[in-house]
């Protein structure tokens, strides 16, 4: 379960830069406005596209994740055919948190391009908690090499304390206890998802139709 939450934090990540260079690319507004074409559509297909990136991206982290799983415990063959659609079912929320993230994002970006200085010193923060990261595992796994300790990462307090941290990855993990055969709570999953997605796409159809029309107004 950890190990498909920090996946979805990532996904989330690379489906908020996905939305930024679909929804508030400048030239492929400029080149749409010569066709007659709604804006529904080109959200759909914007929207469409998102999905099926998000779709092959996702399948390639979990799918490994689930068919060792799977294998471990014996399950049966249809097992393997259903988690195929766990990264289309995972879009609904992780898909709606990067569209309401995106557009801050891209606010987030047009200012730092503004000012020079602030993105130095966003850049020295980012290299200070990178290295300070980097340099943490570093020290865990040397220290797991060096004597021979690979089994403090499996003692009963981090277990208990991992067991205890998956409670609080709502509503992420209500969908991976659900692949995962730990319990039935799809619907409570469905159900917030939904409403984050609903959210998310409101925002940034907002937010397209804005920055079209001023890139429109420019031009």
């Amino acid at each position: 379960t950890l190990f498909l939450f920090i996946i979805s934090c990532i996904m989330i990540i690379l489906n908020v830069i996905t939305a930024h260079k679909l929804f508030f690319n400048e030239k492929d507004i400029e080149q749409l406005t010569r066709y007659p074409i709604t804006n529904d559509q080109i959200i759909l297909s914007k929207l469409v596209f998102m999905v099926g990136t998000h779709f092959v991206t996702c399948l390639m982290f979990t799918y490994p994740i689930f068919l060792a799983y799977g294998q471990i415990l014996g399950r049966a063959p249809m097992y393997y055919f259903i988690t195929l659609f766990y990264p289309l079912l995972s879009f609904l929320f992780e898909g709606g948190v990067a569209l309401m993230l995106v557009y801050p994002y891209k606010m987030a970006l047009d200012y730092l391009k503004k000012h020079i200085l602030v993105q130095f010193i966003v850049a020295l923060v980012f290299m200070f908690v990178a290295s300070f990261a980097y340099s943490r595992v570093l020290n865990l796994f040397m220290e797991i090499v060096i004597n021979n300790n690979l089994n403090m990462l499996f003692t009963t307090e981090a277990i208990n304390s991992l067991s205890t941290t998956v409670k609080y990855f709502v509503p992420i993990n209500f969908l991976i206890d659900v692949f995962l055969g730990n319990s039935g709570r799809f619907f409570q999953y469905v159900c917030i998802s939904l409403g984050v997605f609903i959210i998310g796409l409101s925002i940034s159809i907002f937010a397209f139709n804005y920055f079209r029309n001023i890139s429109i107004a420019n031009n």
